[in-house]
């Protein structure tokens, strides 16, 4: 019923009726009674129910009621069904020992004995029990011994800790991986309470990058890592609104004082319900150092690139530009865009490249030189220097050599009349040298006939005048004779000179030992020389055997003439190879001569001073030089007054087999 109040009451009515003759109620006696609370105390009582059916149901944990006397189950619930095997209809109306749940002998009776004694509850016991498969589990149980309708009963919850355990296994695990990763790591690690920044660990490689040993225990700043405190602070501020920080970098500072570069890390982390910091770092000082070092390299690469005077292009290997610097764009004609846009042959002329294709320089590189055809049609001869780059880029450098290409044309015609001039002066020259042989042969040819005229005369003078005692007469006859055989013997020496300039020369392959052997024994037929020859090493050499024979005898025999007056006369004789040729000495301790005279030593009948007192017409040494320079090579003298003379000569080898 609603009463005024607008309030609901439960009523409950008892009443009796009486009824008349005609069995018709005449009158009704009652009472009516407000149940109102007791229907609210079972509403509540049945919702507290539902509500406890529902727990039961939908407990994770395995549930069990059972009697305490007997150990009979009166309810399971759904999770304790799925662990055991069990539906609820077969193990309802079993005892435990029955369904054998216990997997330890007398652990029901243990349990009650218990349970009595902590006064009904017991908390977290631990127990091990079997499934209807026969595994074994082991749980934490609660228990709770009460009363119903005059029974006492026991309710328990099984909390099943494999799972903990597993859990706990797996954090475990995690939490010795932690530690190898914390320990082992090469990059340094702190944990650091938020509060204060003090450190509660380090590894050791945080220690070896900071030099900081006995550091837990004070805070970050107190260790003078930060060298500047303010990007702590901005660190520390991105924490906390982005609740993790990446690679960012920082200059961090040792014990020491020295600084480096390091990428830092950092993320929220729970220690003991505390939050702290992880921090991570990563010393980068050496990929900076070579970042600056690259970065370097390529600000000089691109001063060098840009204020090159030769062109430079880049190009793929597919051969497209990808870049030009100044001075291939003032080169070409071309800007920078529109090289690189362009493929390398339209920089040179159709027919240039059908006759010589463009190379490949993404493997060697090369050297080669073209004509470059500018924007403006107009052609300019280049270098080009091209080989790969790094990277799978070609790089080619050229260079403008218009001006060596003129200056090379005038080069040219200048050699050309320079040649010019020296053939038609060596033609006059080899023509004028002919008519002086020919007319010192000619002369010396001449020049007998009167000769042998005079000396015909001069000895029949002497004859008529042999009964003649003035000494005068007889001398003046004498000092004709002397230069009449004086001036024959100068012919036959112009003559001798007049024949090594004519006439080709005789190569062929000589045994310079057999040479001088021959002359030695020429020499020592005539008149005994009185001399210690010593002959060296004498090499095969090239030349004609006839000339080369002179060139011998006319030598030593100047070195066996020098060489008389002195107490112990020797005369070495020597030769060896030299590069392309053959270097041959002859040695003597004769009376030498001064250098200061040198350069009349191979002049015709030109005669030293200290020649004077021996025979000669000074014919002999012009006749070696001439013969040896006829022969491609040199000829030199060395001496000092009294100290003997060295002559060397060098017989180029040509056409020496």
């Amino acid at each position: 019923m609603v009463w005024p109040d607008a309030s609901v009451h439960w009523l409950e009515t008892y009443g009796h009726a009486t009824r008349g003759a005609d069995g018709r109620t005449v009158r009704m006696a009652g009472m009516i009674k407000d149940v109102t609370q007791r229907k609210r105390e079972e509403t509540a009582r049945l919702k507290a129910e539902t509500q406890l059916a529902r727990v039961f149901d939908a407990s994770p944990d395995y549930i069990l009621i059972s009697r305490a006397k007997d150990g009979l189950v009166l309810a399971v619930n759904p999770a304790f069904e799925r662990v055991m095997g069990y539906r609820s209809s077969e193990i309802v109306g079993c005892t435990v020992d029955d369904l054998k749940l216990w997997a330890e002998p007398g652990e029901r009776e243990r349990l009650l004995a218990d349970l009595e004694a902590a006064g009904g509850e017991l908390q977290s016991r631990r127990v091990v029990l079997c499934t209807r498969a026969g595994a074994t589990f082991t749980g934490k149980l609660s228990a709770s011994l009460f009363e119903h309708e005059g029974e006492r009963l026991i309710a328990g919850v099984v909390h099943d800790i494999r799972e903990t355990r597993r859990l706990e296994r797996r954090a475990s695990e995690s939490e010795h991986r932690f530690g190898l990763v914390f320990a082992t790591s090469p990059d340094p690690i702190a944990i650091a309470r938020e509060s204060d920044g003090v450190l509660l660990e380090v590894n050791q490689a945080w220690r070896t990058l900071t030099l900081c040993e006995n550091v837990v225990g004070r805070s970050d700043l107190e260790s003078g890592l930060w060298a500047q405190p303010a990007a702590r602070a901005e660190l520390l501020r991105r924490l906390r609104s982005e609740g993790v920080v990446k690679n960012v970098a920082q200059r961090l500072r040792r014990a020491d004082g020295t600084e480096f570069d390091a990428l830092i890390s950092a993320v929220y982390v729970e220690l003991d319900a505390e939050r702290c910091i992880l921090w991570n770092w990563r010393d980068v000082s050496e990929q900076r150092s070579l970042q600056r070092a690259q970065e370097e390299a390529n600000a000089r690469y691109r001063t060098l690139f840009e204020s090159s005077l030769d062109g430079i292009l880049v190009v793929t290997t597919q051969r497209a530009f990808v870049d030009a610097n100044p001075a291939a764009c003032a080169m070409t004609g071309y800007s920078r865009e529109e090289l690189t846009a362009m493929h390398p042959s339209q920089l040179f002329s159709p027919s240039e490249l059908a006759a010589r294709p463009l190379r490949d320089l993404s493997q060697d590189w090369s050297f080669v030189e073209r004509a470059l055809v500018r924007k403006d049609g107009s052609i300019v001869p280049v270098e080009i220097l091209g080989g790969p780059l790094p990277g799978g880029k070609v790089v080619a450098i050229l260079r403008d050599v218009t001006q060596r290409k003129r200056a090379e044309a005038l080069m040219r015609q200048a050699n050309e009349s320079l040649e010019q001039l020296v053939r038609s002066r060596t033609s006059e020259l080899e023509a004028a040298n002919r008519d002086l042989e020919s007319y010192s042969y000619s002369v010396s040819h001449d020049l007998r006939q009167p000769l042998n005229a005079i000396a015909g005369f001069a000895e029949l003078l002497h004859l008529q005048a042999a009964g003649i005692s003035d000494a005068a007469i007889q001398e003046s006859i004498a000092e004709i004779e002397a230069n009449a055989a004086r001036m024959e013997s100068m012919i036959d020496s112009l003559m001798e000179l007049a024949r090594t300039a004519r006439g080709a020369i005789r190569r062929r392959e000589v045994d310079l030992r057999e040479l001088v052997d021959g002359v030695l024994r020429d020499l020592s037929s005539g008149a005994a020389h009185g001399a210690e020859v010593i002959v060296g090493e004498l090499p095969v050499a090239s030349g004609d055997p006839v000339l080369l024979q002179q060139v011998w005898a006319n030598l030593i025999g100047n070195a066996l003439k020098y060489s008389r007056g002195v107490p112990a006369p020797r005369v070495e004789i020597s030769a060896r190879r030299q590069g392309d040729g053959v270097e041959c000495e002859v040695r003597d301790n004769g009376v030498g001569f001064d250098m200061k005279h040198a350069e009349r030593l191979f002049g015709a009948f030109q005669r030293l001073p200290t020649a004077a007192a021996f025979a000669g017409s000074g014919v002999g040494l012009a006749i070696v030089e001439r013969i040896v320079r006829r022969h491609g090579g040199r000829i030199s003298a060395e001496s000092a007054p009294g100290r003997g003379a060295v002559f060397r000569f060098t017989l180029p080898d040509k056409d020496l087999a």
